[in-house]
């Protein structure tokens, strides 16, 4: 989560490809990595946000702690 926050798209790929981290893992607030990625209006992140949603094990309906899902997220901004 830390690597998607600060837009560095290599490494969240090491973390899932290498290290088999979650792309659906959800954080205290139920937010997934493209929630996060979504929230930033940069670059790096809308880069970020399409390799997770490119990935065949993204789920698109999983929803945060305010029932949003992550599609909703990336309507928003």
């Amino acid at each position: 989560m830390a690597a998607c926050l600060n837009g560095d798209l290599g490494l969240v790929k090491k973390m899932i490809e290498e290290k088999g981290a979650d792309v659906n893992y959800q954080d205290v607030d139920q937010s997934t990595a493209f929630m996060l990625a979504c929230a930033f209006n940069d670059d790096q992140h809308y880069r970020i946000a399409l390799y997770l949603l490119d990935r065949p094990d993204f789920n698109v309906h999983i929803k945060d702690n305010r029932g949003l899902t992550a599609l909703n997220c990336a309507v928003c901004v």
